[in-house]
């Protein structure tokens, strides 16, 4: 166990601040179509239980 309990979590003002300035502070645009392509290929793949 990590206590991280004092460290800022500084996500979602980086992504706000990517919205509405356009870059790339939080997640790259790389990183997000990857991340994207990965989820539409694991649903076109997916079997129903």
């Amino acid at each position: 166990y990590i206590d991280s309990s004092d460290e800022p979590l500084n996500y979602g003002k980086q992504l706000v601040d990517d919205i509405l300035n356009r870059t790339e502070t939080a997640m790259t645009q790389a990183h997000c179509f990857l991340a994207t392509e990965l989820a539409l290929i694991a649903q076109k793949n997916a079997k129903p239980l």
